[in-house]
């Protein structure tokens, strides 16, 4: 999705959250991939307002939105306007601190940045 101040620039919403609930819907998108329903607890927003912390997106196997979410995992999440909801990519949409400790750090550092 490019540098972080093109992905700022570009995302409806930008935050870290914990994942509080995820809600796996019995439909899937155009890639097969199950639709869910993440909503987070939110710790830092640089983007949207706080009420901007719900994603209407697919639990990732195939296609490119989505992710593979965990419940209380913190992410860093750029989400993008799909039909009036709150949507986000695996590539380049969604930094996991867990798996990405190092790229989690330096995106917030920059983030932080770039909107002081």
């Amino acid at each position: 999705m490019g540098e972080v101040s093109q992905k700022l620039e570009s995302s409806k919403s930008v935050f870290v959250g914990s994942v509080k609930e995820i809600q796996y819907l019995e439909s899937s998108n155009v890639f097969g991939d199950q639709k869910i329903v993440v909503s987070f607890s939110i710790q830092n927003q640089w983007k949207g307002g706080k009420e901007e912390s719900t994603l209407h997106t697919a639990y990732n196997a195939a296609g490119c939105y989505g992710y593979w979410f965990e419940k209380s995992k913190e992410y860093l999440i750029y989400a993008f306007e799909d039909d009036g909801r709150l949507n986000t990519m695996w590539c380049g949409g969604v930094v996991s601190k867990d798996e990405s400790m190092e790229s989690f750090k330096e995106e917030v550092i920059t983030l932080n940045k770039l909107t002081d």
